[in-house]
């Protein structure tokens, strides 16, 4: 791997019948577990269970293991089901060794599996297969493993299939060469690797020494790795000594389950029509010892609602839930960022202007003062806003968020490196490794350079990269922080809104959620607006971190909000954009792309938005399920006075309506009665 730390990652497979189409739409919980024995640990289930089933396992103690269900061999009626002996496994394990026991101490046979287990306290890693009697294990500190259903150990392998290695493998091995038909491999005596294992050992030594959990995502969403996958967990060290993990419900190669397509409809008209991708979600469970209740619910609608009116629309790609466009606005184009692409439009039409491809993932663009920057998995790129480059400084590493002053650019990447730039040369000021294995967000403002990594944030003296000041909190921080004033708001997986003073590091106050910060907080006069991970929205006062009012949607907010005009806008995962208040919270109305929480039995399936929302001109751009809306704001941004020096400045409205039409009446009466009066002397 790329530093060491160990990555571990379970898709669950389930073949091209039924079962596929069931199971995506049922098994699409994360259960994290505090048992009052034992340790913490979180698995992948369905509601209602208490065991994983899909056999994905990791524990406080950084253990974590998973594994590939093999054809069943012997059992017997007495001993421990599997559910208590993989449950035991993660509750009391803390070594390999330990969870070797469970899993193999007093066995009735049952689910005989490939299991691998790592242990990030070590970095050592394990390949288990078990039988009934017999059980074979590989260990390494240095290397790499896989299962696919399918053992190498001939003593498990003759266990499991016993005379029907003799006959029914041979039979399907002389198909193979006959017809060259797959599927022999898991019947024979001897190993024989599958598609599947062929592919994981290529792809193994294609990235060895480069393994970290983005490029497991690239391996478990290739063919024929991907074929039949209903979901993915990934975790590694850095995300295990946090309780974290990255989690893709739905095929992580982009493949959409259609009952309708096989007639499934008729046989289990219960089920969805449709089980769309939703893209990948980092996660983290709670603070240990956390005694903060969620806020009560508050949905405060507008009576009747305002219509929705959509105006132009259009498809960015492969319209399927797991593709987001970021999008924003810079008088009059439209930046749309996906797959790796930055895409240029009109904004009053959608007309394409202009098209750049970075690699397979772009960050958010930022603008300064017509000067285009974004970040790829390549490094920094930097342009002019019609598109002509300006400076490139490719770093083969992946940058995750950039930020521009007047004079600097800053970037931060995936593996804890921060970078500094002059902003139009691309000379590099200084570059510092921050954190090790960790994400750098930063922000750069009025030549203060601010990043975030880990569970730190810190300030640095932009002439030599030295640090003024470092703030540590409970839990990582996986967003940029907001600079208002003289005050950084940092938001994080502790569940809290810290309010920093950005002169001394000193915290001045803590704003509490019911579950993790994962969007940069928004400031408009004086007030926070919030979003969490706990379904909320918040609108809090900058400077006292006194709550104003909140909103509750039906699912997790991942974004930023947008404020304009009259209104806070968000979008949710359960489907919905809400255009709220800004004064008092009220929804006055709400867009709808494409599937929602509707209260019923199918509040799984939703097109999450995910992805940034921007407004201008009285237009609201929405990007969801692979498409751009752009919808009537129902509200309009007043003209305020341009902070640029030497720009062309224009007054409000009410400033000549209520002020400067009132000087002038006045001095033309007085004028006027002036010279009235000296006409009649």
């Amino acid at each position: 791997t790329t530093h060491g730390q160990m990555v571990i990652s379970d898709s669950v497979w389930f073949g091209n019948w039924w079962f596929s189409y069931y199971i995506a739409q049922r098994w699409n919980v994360i259960l994290d577990v505090v048992p009052d024995n034992g340790n913490r640990f979180i698995i992948s289930t369905s509601p209602g269970y208490i065991w994983s089933d899909e056999d994905f396992y990791q524990n406080e103690k950084g253990i974590a293991f998973i594994e590939t269900t093999c054809p069943q061999g012997l059992w017997r009626e007495k001993g421990l089901p599997l559910a208590v002996r993989a449950r035991n496994a993660a509750q009391y394990g803390d070594s390999i060794d330990n969870v070797i026991y469970h899993l193999t101490h007093n066995s009735d046979g049952i689910m005989n599996a490939v299991w691998l287990i790592g242990d990030a306290k070590t970095g050592e890693i394990a390949r288990l297969e078990t039988g009934l009697y017999v059980y074979s294990v590989q260990r390494t500190f240095n290397g790499f493993y896989w299962s696919a259903n399918n053992p190498m150990d001939i003593r498990v392998r003759s266990e499991e299939l016993r005379l029907g290695s003799i006959y029914k493998g041979r039979v399907y091995q002389l198909l193979h060469l006959l017809l060259k038909t797959e599927g022999y491999q898991y019947y024979t005596r001897e190993y024989h690797p599958c598609s599947r294992d062929l592919k994981f050992e290529e792809l193994g030594k294609k990235y060895y020494g480069r393994i970290d959990t983005e490029v497991v995502k690239k391996i478990m969403s290739t063919h024929p790795i991907v074929d039949m996958s209903s979901d993915c967990k990934i975790t590694d060290t850095y995300l295990l000594k946090k309780n974290g993990l990255w989690v893709f419900w739905g095929n992580p190669s982009g493949k959409t389950w259609d009952a309708k397509e096989r007639g499934l409809k008729n046989v289990f008209p219960d089920i969805a029509d449709k089980v769309e991708p939703t893209g990948w979600v980092r996660i983290f469970g709670l603070p240990v010892n956390r005694d903060y209740k969620m806020p009560k619910t508050e949905e405060k609608y507008r009576e009747p609602l305002l219509n929705t009116e959509v105006g132009w629309s259009m498809s960015i790609g492969n319209e399927t839930n797991d593709l987001s466009p970021d999008l924003m606005t810079n008088k009059n184009n439209l930046y749309v960022t996906f797959s790796g692409t930055l895409q240029v439009l009109d904004t009053s039409t959608g007309a394409f202007q202009w098209q750049k491809t970075f690699g397979e993932k772009v960050t958010k663009p930022v603008i300064n003062e017509d000067v285009i920057a974004i970040g790829s998995d390549t490094g920094v790129h930097v342009f002019t806003s019609n598109g002509e480059t300006m400076w490139d400084n490719i770093q083969d590493q992946k940058v995750v968020s950039v930020s521009m002053d007047k004079k600097l650019l800053a970037a931060g990447t995936y593996t804890g490196n921060l970078y500094l730039f002059e902003k139009l040369s691309g000379n590099e000021v200084w570059h510092k490794q921050v954190s090790t294995g960790y994400p750098v967000y930063v922000l750069i403002n009025d030549e203060k350079v601010i990043a975030c990594s880990g569970e730190n944030c810190m300030l640095f003296k932009t002439e030599d990269g030295t640090i003024s000041w470092s703030i540590s909190f409970d839990a990582p921080v996986t967003t940029q922080p907001l600079l208002y004033k003289d005050t950084l708001y940092v938001g994080g997986w502790d569940t809290q809104l810290h309010a920093v003073d950005v002169e001394t590091g000193d915290e001045k106050w803590s704003f509490e959620t019911g579950w993790g910060i994962d969007a940069t907080p928004v400031e408009k006069n004086g007030v926070i607006y919030l979003s969490s991970m706990d379904n909320n929205l918040y609108a809090i006062d900058a400077e006292t971190g006194e709550e104003i009012w909140h909103f509750s949607t039906k699912a997790a907010i991942h974004i930023p909000p947008v404020v304009y005009g009259k209104y806070v806008f968000i979008g949710s995962d359960d489907g919905k954009l809400y255009a709220l208040d800004k004064t008092t919270g009220f929804c006055e109305w709400f867009f709808t792309p494409k599937y929602t929480i509707n209260n019923d039995v199918y509040n799984y399936v939703t097109t999450p938005i995910k992805s940034s929302i921007a407004a201008q001109d009285g237009i609201v751009f929405v990007g969801a399920g692979g498409r751009i809306y752009t919808l009537d704001a129902h509200t309009t941004e007043k003209t305020t006075i341009k902070e640029n020096k030497g720009a062309e400045q224009q007054l409000p409205l009410e400033v000549w309506v209520f002020i400067i039409l009132p000087i002038i009446l006045i001095l033309l009466t007085l004028t006027l009665y002036l010279y009235m009066t000296r006409k009649q002397v």
